[in-house]
């Protein structure tokens, strides 16, 4: 493990983030609490980075083959990566979020 993935995971953890494995949920308020850890102790420049990945690992439509598609797909591909359930626009205290590593 590099020093930087080590990094990563010392600061999900102290966020609550721990034991990753593909498939697990997490709080959607923790990941935003570690995206500011990461954003004001490694830098901006890491959080964009982190940003720039996330289409690699979000899950679309296996119909989507272009720009255009991915677009008219969003609202498909976040049901897709965001358990349904309880969430903020729903009333409830917090939401969750599907992560793969």
């Amino acid at each position: 493990m590099g020093a930087a993935r080590a990094k990563g995971v010392q600061i999900l953890g102290r966020h609550g983030i721990k034991d990753l494995k593909p498939g697990q949920w997490f709080n959607q308020q923790n990941w935003l609490d570690a995206f500011k850890d990461i954003a004001e102790n490694i830098g901006p420049a890491t959080l964009f980075a982190i940003g720039q990945k996330i289409p690699e690992a979000a899950k679309f439509p296996p119909t989507i083959d272009s720009i255009d598609k991915a677009l008219g797909a969003l609202d498909v591909a976040y049901h897709m990566n965001h358990r349904a359930g309880p969430c903020r626009a729903k009333g409830a205290d917090a939401c969750v979020y599907l992560i793969n590593w």
